[in-house]
């Protein structure tokens, strides 16, 4: 019971990261103007900090290449050239993704892409990054 609430936790917590992993990728594949250290850091940063095995990186690299794909699909073209110039503004992703004005019909899709991302990312990671990712996506509460 125990192993299932972990298992429901860090999918939420890989779930609310997985647009910050889609994101960094979609920048990562535009057009070469673009530069992949205006992309967001955000679970991106936080990945690296898990000394992931030269494996798991690239599994990490094939999630965020398919995701960044799939959320291509979702966007408009306009929406997409926004994303790209609010990355290099320095915005965060929820603010980035927040100003698109999105329809309810693609949040419900990049939602499904979201919780794939994590489906797919948990497991690839072993018990301790997952601990390890789940501290840092989660916000701390206040005693």
């Amino acid at each position: 019971m125990i192993k299932q609430k972990m298992l429901a936790l860090l999918a939420s917590a890989i779930a609310l990261a997985a647009a910050s992993i889609a994101h960094p990728a979609i920048a990562q594949t535009a057009p070469a103007s673009t530069s992949a250290s205006s992309t967001p850091t955000g679970v991106t940063e936080i990945l690296k900090q898990l000394n992931l095995t030269p494996e798991q990186q690239k599994r990490v690299d094939e999630i965020q290449a398919s995701a960044a794909v799939k959320i291509k699909e979702v966007l408009t073209p306009d929406q997409l050239a926004q994303l790209k110039v609010l990355a290099e503004s320095g915005k965060g992703d929820a603010e980035s993704f927040k100003a698109l004005n999105l329809t309810d019909d693609q949040k419900a899709k990049l939602n499904e892409v979201r919780i794939g991302i994590g489906m797919e990312l948990l497991p690839v990671l072993n018990s301790e990054q997952q601990q390890k990712l789940v501290e840092a996506v989660m916000p701390k509460k206040s005693q």
